[in-house]
């Protein structure tokens, strides 16, 4: 999957991404936050993402939307999930404000 998704890096008016169901690695994940117009990032059930992920997500400065259901990380995201985006909408089990 990483493979096929690093096409994607010189698309770089890319506005939205879903990757869903997958085994992504940290290095795509990297790879997106060089997309400078990503404004809607849907990741559920990822499962490879972890806590280093989160970290990752907080370089993406558009993100507007972010999906991130039945993930490993929810927890630790709920501590740092309003550093991402200044006017993120940030979607769990429901969504946050």
């Amino acid at each position: 999957t990483d493979e096929y998704l690093a096409e994607l890096k010189d698309l770089t008016n890319l506005t939205s991404v879903t990757i869903n169901y997958s085994d992504i690695q940290n290095g795509t994940l990297e790879m997106l936050a060089t997309l400078p117009e990503l404004k809607k990032l849907d990741l559920r059930r990822d499962l490879k993402l972890d806590n280093t992920s989160l970290e990752i997500l907080q370089k993406m400065p558009k993100l507007e939307e972010l999906y991130i259901l039945y993930n490993s990380f929810i927890q630790s995201f709920l501590h740092i999930g309003k550093n991402i985006g200044k006017q993120s909408k940030v979607f769990l089990l429901a969504r946050l404000d």
